[in-house]
């Protein structure tokens, strides 16, 4: 059995059994990958008792979240770069000029849009533990099932909205949506409503 064991771990590049343990389990950083691991396991569980996200839930969405701030301030910065182009155009109309000035304005970057996005999470989040708590409704199972079930559907309809958003600016950072045409003319007919 070892040598068996032996020539499966040499086939995929290790010399040994030892480099082959070492270089999974990293010995080496044991002092910073347990303290780590507690650190997530207690975030983990607290989530899952307070919110009713799992990890892996919980982390999805802060993927998302992140995901989403990260595009939307690199789509903003595009928009604003592309307005202050606009701005140097001695030609511009003075209608279209108040726009741009407008425009430069919106996409400007702020702490504000950062407070804005963590009390919408927060809102969101003081929802879910709503549901979550009415989840558990001991008197009924009934009451606690449907609970439970929106609890559900609104942490899809969470994850729907940031890849919407997400969407909107990978959309929004090619070149006006040419690069995404079928994207964008799926997006087009699910969002927008009809004319």
């Amino acid at each position: 059995m070892p040598k068996i064991l032996i020539l499966v771990v040499n086939s995929f590049g290790f010399n040994s059994i030892c480099e082959f343990l070492n270089t999974s389990l990293r010995y080496t950083h044991l002092k910073i990958t347990i303290p780590i691991a507690m650190f997530i396991t207690l975030v983990s569980e607290t989530l899952h008792e307070v919110f009713g996200l799992t990890g892996p839930l919980f982390y999805a969405l802060l993927t998302l979240f992140i995901l989403e701030l990260i595009s939307g301030v690199w789509a903003s910065r595009v928009k604003l770069r592309a307005y202050k182009d606009m701005l140097k155009n001695p030609d511009l109309a003075e209608g279209e000029r108040l726009n741009c000035m407008c425009r430069v304005r919106q996409y400007s970057f702020s702490s504000r849009r950062f407070s804005r996005a963590g009390a919408v999470m927060g809102f969101w989040l003081i929802i879910i533990y709503i549901l979550w708590q009415f989840a558990h409704f001991e008197n009924s199972e009934v009451l606690s099932a449907i609970f439970y079930s929106i609890h559900v559907l609104f942490i899809s309809y969470i994850v729907g909205i940031y890849l919407i958003s997400v969407l909107e600016n990978i959309i929004a950072l090619s070149k006006n949506g040419s690069d995404f045409k079928l994207l964008r003319g799926i997006f087009d007919r699910l969002v927008k409503p009809d004319k």
